[in-house]
């Protein structure tokens, strides 16, 4: 479970040196789904995970933040304006809806 997330982990900071896609970092895009596809198909392949489809859900969930959170961080510094605990709250809905829905297609992509 550990390698799963880091290789998740590896998989969202790869994804994210990509972010904005310039001439010499569009690469990373592609390469950077290959850790998290290892995870994905370590858990599907596996025999000792019992319940694979909400591993799955959160190894990628988590991919899925890491690259979501450094890749729009101009959210939270755009609505310090509104106050810092104001723009925690508010910063939290894309940080998290981003990552849920992707995670959710890897998971149905399982099912």
């Amino acid at each position: 479970m550990k390698k799963n997330a880091l290789l998740s982990i590896i998989s969202g900071l790869l994804l994210w040196i990509a972010w904005p896609p310039t001439a010499y970092t569009t690469i990373f895009l592609f390469v950077g789904f290959v850790p998290m596809l290892l995870a994905m198909e370590d858990i599907i392949t596996s025999t000792s995970y019992t319940r694979k489809g909400p591993k799955l859900f959160w190894i990628t969930f988590l991919g899925f933040f890491i690259w979501n959170t450094l890749s729009i961080y101009w959210v939270y510094n755009s609505l310090k304006d509104a106050g810092a605990i104001v723009a925690v709250f508010i910063a939290l809905i894309p940080y998290s809806l981003g990552p849920l829905l992707m995670a959710t297609a890897c998971w149905l992509y399982y099912r």
